[in-house]
C-alpha cells in the first residue's frame, strides 16, 4: 500500500491516517500513514502527529476494499468501516488511499 498511495491526491500538508484495526492481537492493532510532500511512511508506532482521520475497521474487510472485492461505498454505508475525522477529510479518504491496482480486474 505504501508504495501505491496515489500521492497527488493528498493535501501538500502533513496528513496523518490513523486505521484501529479490529479482530488483530493489541500490539499489531494500531497503525499509522504519514503523508507529506510526495513522501509517504507507514508507523506501527504513534508518530506523534494528530490524526486527520481514524479508520476502524476489521483487517479483513479493508484488504476486501483494498482488492477491490468490496466498494469504499458498500463497506461506508454498511458500517464495517468507520471514519472519525472532520466531513471533508473523510469524504477524500477513499480517493487518498487509493486501491490496488489489480482492484480493477474483473473477476469470474
Amino acid at each position: 500500500m505504501r508504495r501505491t498511495v496515489p500521492v497527488d491526491a493528498w493535501p501538500r500538508e502533513r496528513t496523518v491516517v490513523a486505521f484501529r484495526l479490529d479482530g488483530v492481537p493489541a500490539p499489531v492493532a494500531h497503525w499509522w500513514l504519514v503523508v507529506r510532500d510526495g513522501e509517504v511512511d507507514i508507523c506501527d508506532y504513534d508518530p506523534g502527529f494528530e490524526a486527520t482521520v481514524t479508520v476502524s475497521a476489521a483487517l479483513r474487510t479493508l484488504v476486501r476494499v483494498w482488492r477491490g472485492d468490496l466498494s469504499w461505498q458498500v463497506a461506508l454505508r454498511g458500517e464495517a468501516v468507520s471514519l472519525d475525522g472532520p466531513a471533508d477529510a473523510r469524504r477524500e479518504l477513499p480517493r487518498w488511499l487509493g486501491q490496488s491496482a489489480l482492484g480493477a480486474v474483473q473477476r469470474p
